[in-house]
């Protein structure tokens, strides 16, 4: 063999390779979702999810976080931005206080919220939620990254099927 038969299997191998890691990543679920601080100009204290893992159709979510706010926020806008399997799916922007009790006191403070998780995603989803204030300074951002099984349980992987 020559250097360039060589040189050109060694391409194509590599190439192959790194195709075949982008589509793991991208197919086999990861088993467990986070609720992280994506970048809070505010302390916060303590961040749960449940469920703990992958998530199914219509399954309830629960959020919690705590932190802390120093000074008191009137009013301000929601920025909620999800993406499935890394591309942007949606976007919006609502009323601070839809989601918060205003004006926010200075002071600890927690946002707990409840939802149906939408059947409409499957896969690797990532939610980003940024909290502004009344004169638009970000001061909360939360992020929810999660594997959606895309079926009516939550169960992953190849023998997932035996304890439904």
């Amino acid at each position: 063999m020559t250097s360039a038969m060589i040189s050109a299997m060694t391409s194509t191998m590599t190439s192959t390779m790194t195709f075949t890691l982008i589509l793991f990543a991208l197919l086999v679920p990861g088993g467990v979702a986070s609720l992280v601080d994506c970048g809070s100009a505010f302390p916060v204290n303590h961040l749960t999810i449940d469920p703990p893992s992958a998530v199914g159709i219509n399954q309830l979510v629960r959020m919690h976080g705590a932190f802390y706010v120093p000074e008191t926020v009137l009013n301000g806008t929601v920025h909620t931005k999800v993406s499935m399997n890394f591309v942007n799916v949606f976007e919006s922007t609502e009323n601070l206080c839809t989601h918060v009790t205003c004006p926010l006191e200075a002071g600890h403070q927690s946002l707990n919220r409840t939802t149906h998780f939408p059947p409409e995603l499957w896969g690797r989803v990532r939610t980003t939620f940024q909290f502004y204030d009344q004169v638009k300074r970000p001061f909360l951002c939360l992020q929810y990254n999660v594997f959606a099984t895309g079926s009516a349980t939550n169960y992953t992987g190849w023998l997932g099927f035996l304890a439904a």
